[in-house]
């Protein structure tokens, strides 16, 4: 098992990507929820650990986890008993499927861009490390994801997360919003983890 997914040593050690520093954005370092009725509804993700650069305001998530020189753990919950997303998972992960947030100087929103690895890990032992996460970025032109702080929110607690494709104007996909604190505790809209997350989710190790 291993091997098929690429994972010969241990994952890196986790560490905190200082994201619960900014107090704009700290919620995202706990968990949040996608409230919405659409295919990944219910997911729970976060940017805990993260790679976070301060400096240029961008965060890199490996969403399913993967390998780029050292193997990550995953970050992003799936459905249990979706089949199909189990083994998309199985394919993001081997492609080290990831997500780059660009923050806006003010916070108040974020670009996200879609990164991977053109290749798969079923069909070579190892991957060379010029394979590494962020070698390849889906054009904006194709697929666009965007995120916008709703009124009211300025710690991060609730976003719009709209999309776009073929160039088309963005429309809203879901809500994300914050369940759990960074420090573990319920968070402003833990009570919606019950009408929207399912019973069982999943994470890659």
């Amino acid at each position: 098992m291993q091997l098929a997914l690429c994972h010969c040593s241990r994952p890196q050690r986790r560490t905190h990507s200082g994201v619960e520093e900014v107090p704009q954005i700290s919620s995202l370092a706990g968990a949040t929820l996608q409230r919405g009725r659409h295919s990944t509804g219910g997911s729970v993700q976060t940017l805990k650990w993260a790679d976070y650069d301060a400096d240029r305001r961008r965060a890199y998530m490996h969403v399913f986890g993967g390998f780029g020189g050292e193997p990550h753990v995953g970050h992003w919950t799936e459905p249990a008993d979706n089949f199909a997303w189990l083994g998309l998972m199985c394919l993001a992960r081997v492609c080290t499927y990831g997500y780059t947030f660009q923050f806006a100087e003010d916070f108040s929103r974020a670009d996200i861009f879609i990164t991977g690895n053109c290749c798969c890990c079923l069909l070579l032992p190892c991957v060379p490390l010029w394979c590494s996460p962020g070698w390849f970025t889906i054009p904006s032109s194709l697929v666009a994801f965007e995120m916008v702080q709703a009124e009211g929110s300025s710690d991060g607690s609730f976003w719009r997360r709209n999309s776009s494709t073929c160039g088309q104007p963005f429309k809203h996909t879901y809500d994300l919003v914050e369940v759990f604190t960074p420090d573990g505790t319920p968070g402003k809209y833990h009570a919606d983890l019950a009408e929207y997350a399912p019973d069982l989710m999943v994470i890659s190790r």
